[in-house]
């Protein structure tokens, strides 16, 4: 009999992943062992069997594994119409070479509708940030909590003409004639 297929596991990226979806209130276990671990990874909205691998090579071996093993899990669990929601998720740091050869492959995996929507990310940084943005799908958006970039887009820009030299009370005021459908230069 023939040796099941394995492949290589990236187990920073996947606990960085881990960690990122833990904080996002997705509940998860790991699948196999450490050598070839799944991380399954679950929400309210979202079933997510997730592999991380060093090269691209290891993802594309990584990718039918993975499918087969959220298939027989889902299966086994008769989750119901969360079956729509299910996806395999494979990210690796390698990024493609410049001739493109493993784009076509990458390609195929994201836009493979049999079975489970598929997520291949290559070149995914081994950051917070990095896995953040390639599990985009799976996280909320990022407040922006600094009171410069919440500010009236209006107020900023009166306060930019003044800095540049124009007047307040004309600023102020070509600012108000703009709001109101006119031409700034109306104001002058």
């Amino acid at each position: 009999m023939m040796a099941e297929p394995t492949f290589r596991a990236d187990p920073d990226l996947a606990a960085i992943a881990r960690e990122v979806l833990s904080t996002e209130g997705f509940a998860h276990e790991s699948i196999g062992e450490a050598a070839a671990g799944i991380l399954l990874a679950e929400n309210r909205y979202f079933i997510i069997a997730l592999a991380a691998t060093p090269t691209i090579s290891d993802l594309l071996i990584a990718e039918p594994i993975v499918e087969r093993t959220v298939s027989e899990r889902i299966e086994a669990a008769n989750v119901g119409p969360k079956l729509w929601d299910a996806y395999v998720v494979l990210l690796t740091q390698e990024r493609p070479s410049e001739e493109g050869s493993a784009s076509r492959p990458l390609f195929g995996i994201n836009y493979d509708t049999r079975g489970f929507r598929r997520i291949a990310r290559a070149g995914v940084e081994p950051t917070i940030r990095g896995v953040r943005n390639a599990l985009t799908p799976f996280v909320q958006p990022v407040r922006l909590e600094d009171a410069g970039l919440m500010d009236d887009p209006f107020d900023s820009l009166a306060t930019a003409l003044v800095k540049h030299g124009i007047e307040p009370e004309l600023a102020s005021r070509s600012v108000e004639i703009f709001q109101q459908g006119g031409r700034i230069d109306d104001a002058l």
